[in-house]
């Protein structure tokens, strides 16, 4: 392996990154299909151990840390892919005690869904107490298993840090999520004051403002919305992807994410090849997708490209700004859990869990939910940094075009030509402390 052929690294881990996509996509849609296909088999040799050491060996190649980042990153998706496929399954599989209209089983997937959508806090209540208790079985089991599986796959490939190769940044992760979480929990106290219990504290996260007339999220009307001269759409390439389901008010944060995510997608990959164009960590299509869904927080973008009156356009403001907050305070907590996670201590992992999910929540949490409600990704660690990466590029972009810098054409380019370069294999540890202030700043200024 002395004499790595780069070319051909480049060539079938683009091939492997493709077909990687295609599977997990089909892996949420459908686990039991997903089971037949192996999207590592046609190039095995970009996610082995002799690669990535070959890469990580390699001298004077500013290439090299990117692409070992990538054969880490799918030697830990080959080898552990029956384990992570179990996991799916056990989510997916009738666990979840339903009364009405008739007892019956339904799954964890199934069951989430629902506890989004219910309004009435007693039936929500009862929701969650049952999803609490299917998840402490083999859900909790499986997921378990899968995270001490990464890491111990990651101590055989030599690393000390579990997750080294791949880390979105030169910061301790459990120092910024416990400091995103101390800058935020004022302000959250005082937002869930009257919630009674942890399944109404979640709630609040769901954006369920009835009062609010949200539009019909469709293609088409995203589309339609980023239409214009700014450019949003003239990007080479671009699909925005199929749509979330609407399930409430969230959701429409989640669209505009997958809409800012797979625009940076588009954009990163112009002039690079597929892994240098992007990195595992995957903080600057996070971020992106952060960006844009942080519009729904800008008055200036409510009123003038969504045409709502101001009293409307602040209670869906306020609304998705205190799902936002769940969602960063969600997300510090999934970081604190992670040690744990891949050091595959059961007792360890569930109280991380009920600590961590706790505080963010401001209520006490089962610990039977760990690792299940709510999971952990892969994509956290740069998920979690997202929030205040865009929370700092929403201060520059406005600082430079102005309050509707997301109808101004030179915005759109600078963004584009940022994306356009090859991406920092971490971000340095001021730079991801500074993120944790401005989103604290941001949603607080929202909030508050």
């Amino acid at each position: 392996m002395a004499l790595l052929d780069v070319d051909a690294l480049l060539r079938d881990l683009g091939r492997t990154l493709r077909l990687e996509r295609d599977y997990r996509a089909a892996l949420r849609r459908e686990p039991e299909a997903a089971a037949e296909i192996d999207p590592y088999a046609p190039a095995r040799w970009v996610s082995t151990q002799a690669t990535f050491r070959a890469l990580v060996e390699r001298e004077g190649d500013p290439a090299a840390p990117a692409l070992a980042a990538w054969a880490f990153a799918l030697t830990l998706g080959r080898v552990n892919r029956r384990a992570e496929l179990a996991a799916r399954l056990a989510l997916a599989a009738p666990s979840v005690r339903e009364a009405e209209p008739r007892p019956h089983l339904v799954s964890l997937r199934e069951a989430t869904q629902k506890l989004v959508v219910e309004r009435a806090p007693a039936r929500r209540k009862a929701r969650f107490e049952a999803i609490a208790e299917a998840a402490q079985g083999d859900p909790f089991s499986a997921a378990l298993e899968l995270w001490a599986r990464r890491g111990e796959a990651a101590k055989r490939l030599g690393l000390e840090a579990p997750e080294a190769p791949v880390s979105p940044t030169d910061a301790p992760l459990g120092e910024l999520a416990a400091r995103a979480l101390e800058r935020t929990d004022e302000l959250w106290r005082e937002l869930v004051r009257d919630a009674e219990g942890p399944a109404e504290a979640l709630a609040l996260g769901f954006g369920a403002d009835e009062s609010v007339a949200w539009p019909r999220l469709s293609g088409a009307w995203l589309r339609e919305t980023f239409r214009g001269e700014a450019g949003w759409l003239e990007v080479p390439d671009f699909d925005p992807g199929p749509l979330p389901p609407v399930l409430a008010g969230a959701s429409f944060l989640r669209a505009f994410a997958r809409f800012g995510a797979r625009w940076a997608d588009a954009a990163a990959s112009r002039e690079l090849p597929l892994p240098l164009a992007h990195l595992p960590h995957g903080l600057a299509r996070w971020g992106t997708g952060a960006l844009v869904a942080g519009l729904w927080l800008h008055a200036p973008f409510l009123t003038r490209s969504l045409g709502w009156g101001r009293a409307e356009a602040a209670r869906a403001r306020r609304g998705l700004g205190l799902a936002s907050l769940a969602a960063y305070r969600l997300s510090a907590a999934r970081l604190l859990v992670r040690p744990a996670a891949l050091a595959g201590a059961r007792g360890a992992a569930r109280e991380a869990f009920g600590e961590a999910f706790g505080r963010a929540l401001g209520r006490e949490v089962p610990a039977s939910l760990a690792l299940v409600l709510p999971r952990l990704h892969l994509s956290d660690p740069g998920r979690f940094l997202a929030f205040g990466e865009a929370a700092r590029s929403f201060t520059r972009l406005v600082d430079a075009y102005d309050d509707d810098w997301f109808r101004n054409p030179r915005a759109i380019v600078d963004l584009r030509d940022r994306l356009g370069r090859m991406p920092e294999r971490r971000l340095p540890a001021d730079d991801a402390r500074a993120g944790v202030e401005a989103a604290a700043r941001r949603l607080t200024d929202v909030l508050a």
